[in-house]
C-alpha cells in the first residue's frame, strides 16, 4: 500500500493558510515525532518553510501543512495525525480565533452547532480553499461535509487531520464530544469527506 506522501504526489492542491497555523503545527509536531524526521521526508519547498517560516500574519501555500500531516501520518499513524491537528485547533480556538468564536457564541448561542454551522466564517481569516457544510441531525449531532474545491486526489491523511481539527472545537469550548473517522469520497476528484459529529 502506498504511503500518504506517495499518494500526495498524485494530488493537485490550491489552498492557502495563514502562517500562524503553520507555526502552531511546527510547535506541536515535535510532541509526536522529531521535526528532523519530518524534515527529511518532505519536499525542498516544505523544508524551506520549516527552516525559515514566514511571518505569522502572512498567507502561505497550504500544501506544506498537507505534506507535513502526510509525513506525520506515515511515521506515527492516523491517531497521531488527528491528535496533532486537534491540539493545534484547540490552541487556535483559544488564541487566534478566540474573538471570532466568542462573538459568534454571544450572538447565536453557545452550542457547538453555532460554530459548526458557521465554520466557513470561523476559518476565513486563517484558511482559504476549504468549504464546510454542516447539517444538523439532532440538537446535539450533525454531519460536516469538508471539501477542497480546487484540489484533487488528496490522501487520507488530509481528512484524518481535519477530524482532529473539528474535534478541537470541543476542547476550546470545554465540552465533551466526538468526531467519527472521515467518510472520504473515493471517486474522483477525491477532495471531500463527511464527518459525524456528536456531543
Amino acid at each position: 500500500m502506498p504511503s500518504q506522501l506517495q499518494l500526495l504526489q498524485q494530488a493537485t492542491m490550491r489552498l492557502d493558510v495563514k502562517a500562524s497555523i503553520w507555526l502552531s503545527r511546527l510547535r506541536v509536531v515535535p510532541k509526536f515525532v522529531p521535526i528532523l524526521d519530518i524534515r527529511n521526508m518532505v519536499s525542498p519547498a516544505t523544508r524551506k518553510l520549516i527552516d525559515d517560516p514566514p511571518p505569522q500574519s502572512s498567507w502561505m501555500p497550504g500544501a506544506a501543512i498537507i505534506e507535513l500531516d502526510a509525513a506525520l501520518y506515515d511515521l506515527r499513524g492516523a491517531d497521531a495525525c488527528a491528535r496533532c491537528s486537534r491540539e493545534c485547533s484547540e490552541v487556535a480556538g483559544n488564541t487566534i480565533l478566540r474573538s471570532i468564536t466568542e462573538g459568534m457564541l454571544r450572538l447565536f448561542g453557545t452550542s457547538p452547532a453555532t460554530l459548526f454551522e458557521r465554520m466557513n466564517q470561523v476559518v476565513s481569516t486563517s484558511v482559504r480553499g476549504v468549504e464546510y457544510v454542516y447539517t444538523a441531525q439532532t440538537a446535539k449531532s450533525g454531519r460536516m461535509l469538508v471539501r477542497y474545491p480546487q484540489c484533487s486526489n488528496l490522501p487520507h491523511s488530509v481528512f484524518v487531520a481535519i477530524s482532529g481539527g473539528l474535534a478541537g472545537t470541543f476542547g476550546f469550548l470545554g465540552l465533551t464530544g466526538s468526531v467519527a473517522p472521515p467518510d472520504a469520497n473515493q471517486l474522483p476528484p477525491r477532495n471531500a469527506a463527511t464527518y459525524l459529529i456528536r456531543w
